[in-house]
């Protein structure tokens, strides 16, 4: 046999090698691309069919995420950096579930509040957000475990599974940021109804205190307002059902409170012997009285967080 024989012979073997690989790794490749396509459809589908609300809210996060998706609808399985284009469909189901469960769980409005009382104009004509800032990275780092619990809750777990083996989106890092994007989004949002609700009740000094009373009486307390010219610091005399007496410091104003409305309060709480000193505003509090009261164990409220105030006492 000639050597021209040989070579013919081992050509024909190794181009049957070359075609029977190529078959199998086109093969293969097909069959990713399919399982891919199916994952990616899911997801699809889900986001249309699961991703729906009638709260205004998520309706208008759903609205802007369509936007953002539309390229992603008309090429949904082409390759970006070598993975398939799970990332937008996924993270907005994470982002919009988020979302969901911090209204759900009936933070919507705690939160606007406590940005309007914690956020304030400097001297400088600036917006002060240091202590928003600070708050929000203390709710956030509170509840993300129980955020991530919840989502377990409200995806299904075919879902679920794609979003984290494709995407690893439900662990603590992910919803953390999840949740900090939920709450700007929810900040950004916030109709003018939640910042005019603070002049709401009355312009009255007088009755604004008779108000305030009332809304601790409505909690289960008992409380009086104090006598005009002799009140030593304290427009209000509260106390709880469990035997916890309380001098407030009721501010109407149409600014941010002081410090001196923590220095009379704290002078009332040793004049009547009180256990809880409190001032009640419909404004937000500076930052040197944020300061002082937390120093000096003295708490700040919105007269709207009354009743959640006095049902967290009523369960001590």
């Amino acid at each position: 046999m000639g050597w021209k024989t040989i070579f013919r012979g081992l050509s024909g073997i190794a181009l049957g090698l070359g075609q029977n690989i190529n078959g199998s790794i086109s093969s293969q490749d097909n069959d990713l691309k399919r399982l891919h396509r199916d994952k990616i459809e899911c997801l699809i589908n889900w986001y249309d069919t699961g991703c729906n609300s009638d709260i205004p809210l998520m309706r208008a996060f759903k609205r802007i995420h369509n936007s953002l998706l539309v390229d992603n609808r008309s090429n949904p399985y082409k390759i970006e950096y070598g993975t398939y284009n799970y990332s937008n469909f996924g993270r907005s189901i994470v982002n919009y579930q988020v979302l969901l469960w911090l209204v759900l769980s009936d933070y919507e409005t705690k939160l606007i509040k406590k940005y309007n009382q914690l956020c304030y104009t400097d001297s400088y004509g600036d917006i002060a957000l240091d202590s928003w800032i600070i708050e929000k990275d203390k709710f956030i780092k509170k509840r993300v475990t129980n955020c991530c619990l919840g989502l377990y809750e409200q995806i299904p777990e075919n879902i679920i599974n794609i979003v984290n083996d494709n995407l690893d989106l439900v662990n603590d890092d992910s919803i953390t940021d999840a949740l900090d994007d939920a709450i700007n989004f929810i900040l950004d949002n916030a109709t003018p109804d939640y910042n005019d609700s603070e002049n709401s009740l009355t312009d009255d000094f007088n009755e604004y205190e008779l108000l305030v009373a009332e809304y601790f009486n409505q909690a289960g307390w008992e409380a009086t307002t104090t006598p005009k010219g002799a009140d030593q610091g304290a427009d209000v005399l509260a106390s709880s059902p469990n035997n916890l007496d309380a001098v407030v410091q009721c501010k109407l104003y149409s600014s941010p409170v002081g410090n001196k409305a923590v220095q009379e309060v704290l002078a009332a709480k040793v004049y009547y012997d009180a256990q809880l000193a409190i001032v009640v505003s419909n404004q937000q509090y500076t930052r040197s009285a944020m300061q002082l009261a937390d120093s000096s164990d003295v708490i700040l409220l919105h007269h709207d967080d009354i009743a959640l105030f006095t049902e967290t006492i009523n369960n001590l």
